[in-house]
Formats: C-alpha cells, sequence, structure tokens
C-alpha cells in the first residue's frame, strides 16, 4: 500500500512538474512574442520617420550660368520639399565678405580699373528665407557687356566669372522643416551634412 501510495505521490508530482513546465514554456513565449512584438514596432516607427523626412528633403544647389546678355549665380533647391535658409556667406580669398558692402567684393575681385557698382549689378541675400521644392533664386547678377567705359568696352559679366572662378565662394546653410541641416557652396557644389546652422 505504501508502494502504491509512493507510486501515485510520484505521478501527481510528475504531473505537477509538467504543468509547471508548460506553465514556464508558455510565459516564456509569450515573453518572446512580446519582445518580437515591440522591436517590430519600434523599426516601423523608425521606418516612418525616416519615409517623412525624405518627403520634405530639400537640396539646394549653387550653379553659375551665362545667358545671352549677363552671367549669374543661381540657387535652386532640386528636392521635394522647403528649404529654410538660416545663413548665406560670402568669401573672397577665403576670407569672410559681407553683402551689405558688395561693391568691395567687386573691387577685391576685378580691380579698381574694372569695378563696377550696384547700378550695373544685382544682388540677393535669402538669409532667413523658404525657398519651395524647384524654385530658383537669383543671388547674383551682372550683364556680360555694358556700355563703353573709357577707350573700350566694360565687359563686367566676363570679368567678374573669370576672376571669381577660383576666389569667390558663397556658402549657405539650410534646414528641412525636420530640423537636419546642410551646408552647399560654390567651390564643391556639393552638400554635406550640418549639425546646426549658425
Amino acid at each position: 500500500m505504501n508502494d502504491k501510495h509512493n507510486a501515485e505521490t510520484g505521478l501527481e508530482h510528475n504531473n505537477k512538474i509538467s504543468r509547471l513546465d508548460l506553465n514556464s514554456i508558455g510565459t516564456i513565449a509569450a515573453l518572446v512574442l512580446s519582445i518580437v512584438a515591440i522591436s517590430i514596432s519600434v523599426l516601423e516607427v523608425t521606418t516612418m520617420r525616416t519615409q517623412q523626412r525624405a518627403e520634405v528633403w530639400p537640396y539646394l544647389q549653387i550653379t553659375s550660368s551665362y545667358s545671352a546678355d549677363k552671367y549669374r549665380i543661381l540657387l535652386e533647391n532640386k528636392g521635394v520639399g522647403p528649404a529654410l535658409v538660416k545663413s548665406v556667406k560670402m568669401y573672397v580669398d577665403g576670407q569672410l565678405a559681407t553683402a551689405n558692402n558688395f561693391d568691395n567684393i567687386i573691387v577685391d575681385l576685378v580691380g579698381k580699373e574694372n569695378a563696377f557698382s550696384y547700378d550695373v549689378y544685382e544682388v540677393f541675400n535669402p538669409d532667413q528665407s523658404v525657398i519651395s521644392s524647384q524654385e530658383q533664386i537669383r543671388l547674383f547678377s551682372v550683364p556680360l557687356v555694358n556700355r563703353d567705359k573709357s577707350a573700350g568696352r566694360f565687359l563686367p559679366g566676363i570679368k567678374f566669372a573669370e576672376q571669381s572662378k577660383d576666389r569667390f565662394n558663397i556658402t549657405v546653410c539650410y534646414c528641412s522643416i525636420h530640423n537636419d541641416c546642410w551646408t552647399t557652396d560654390v567651390k564643391t557644389a556639393g552638400v554635406s551634412d550640418s549639425q546646426s546652422c549658425q
């Protein structure tokens, strides 16, 4: 009888261990499934954020061009979202120059004898403005050939284009609506990441 009781107790004990093992396995499986579900949710949110940023990504490019009558430096947003322009800086020979005194920039670049003044050129500083997708802004323009000056033809645009090629640079720092920022410039014609625009 004692053996029968021990056998029943052992069977009962084995049943408890099996139930305990099944409960443990079920709990562990639920925990693993919860972790997988949370991981998938985090991945989806990250993917959605990346997609939202890509849908409003601005891409500013500075180019120079000649038309039939003018030399121009243009700023164009080739991206799909608006560009919030935070700063525009001009440099002559690596030294910061101010757009407020563009006449001095011109004298530095083309020399006093070939200099021209604000009645000949147009300059626009889009600092703190918004440039829409596919919008193009003329930063600077000057006629290629202007009125006669002294004994010969005055060639302000041609002279400026020749002299500015290696000595003049414009950098633009801009951000997206998600506050991701980049910098572009005339010299590299490329875009680089920027932590913030100052």
